[in-house]
């Protein structure tokens, strides 16, 4: 499960094909996570950054189930 990074030349174009970002509950001084779904991917950004990680649905729950296992303090397989 290897997420990929891109960056993103802004365009004209871009302004209307650009995702709709939704930003965490948990923000905090401009420090915060936007996720975005589209086109069979989600991806994930750190709202001061540019760039994005692009995962498929699958990876994205395998995200989760990573993330939810460190805050309850399970193993992870």
């Amino acid at each position: 499960m290897r997420a990929q990074t891109t960056q993103q030349p802004y365009s004209d174009i871009d302004v209307v094909n650009s995702p709709r970002w939704l930003r965490s509950s948990y923000c905090v001084d401009g420090d915060c996570i936007e996720i975005s779904a589209r086109d069979g991917v989600v991806m994930l950004r750190d709202s001061k950054a540019g760039s994005h990680l692009t995962m498929t649905h699958p990876q994205f729950t395998a995200f989760l189930r990573f993330v939810g296992g460190l805050r309850m303090g399970t193993p992870l397989n």
